[in-house]
């Protein structure tokens, strides 16, 4: 992250303000999919298919730590989502495996996730890319999309 981006004269408060706004929305973001990961993870029968959700949890939580810093450097505060965005997401998850659990449904599940979340966040980029954001958090959120694209990919083996 640019630590002139910190700097507290006008230009740069304008320039930590957009930043903070990109990185807040790319750090629920990534946490919404953490929580979907760690809500279908369990439901997961196939070893491989377990193996492949487990390594994007882990990648998303190197991303959430990323922003997490990116956004502490520019007096942010990473928020998660609320309790009731998770109990939601939970409960939705559990109607959805009800009448099948099945890893290729599982996996179609997690395909659709990463698809709504690429879809959000190349919004965030585009919403904020012609901005005074900086092009450190700018690139963050690329890193994601890239990787979401990848997981996308690799899921759709298990449909």
């Amino acid at each position: 992250m640019n630590s002139e981006a910190c700097n507290n004269n006008d230009t740069k408060v304008k320039t930590r303000n957009c930043t903070e706004e990109l990185l807040d929305g790319l750090y629920k973001l990534i946490n919404t999919t953490k929580q979907s990961l760690l809500n279908i993870i369990p439901k997961v029968k196939n070893s491989e298919l377990s193996a492949e959700l487990t390594s994007q949890l882990n990648e998303y939580g190197c991303f959430s730590e990323k922003v997490s810093v990116a956004l502490d450097r520019c007096g942010g505060e990473a928020r998660s989502c609320n309790v009731v965005s998770k109990m939601s997401a939970k409960i939705g998850i559990e109607m959805n495996t009800l009448a099948d659990s099945s890893d290729a449904h599982l996996a179609q599940m997690m395909i659709e996730d990463a698809t709504m979340c690429i879809t959000d966040t190349i919004r965030l980029v585009r919403d904020y890319e012609n901005s005074n954001c900086t092009e450190s958090a700018l690139s963050l959120a690329r890193s994601v999309v890239s990787f979401q694209e990848k997981t996308v990919e690799k899921l759709k083996s298990f449909l």
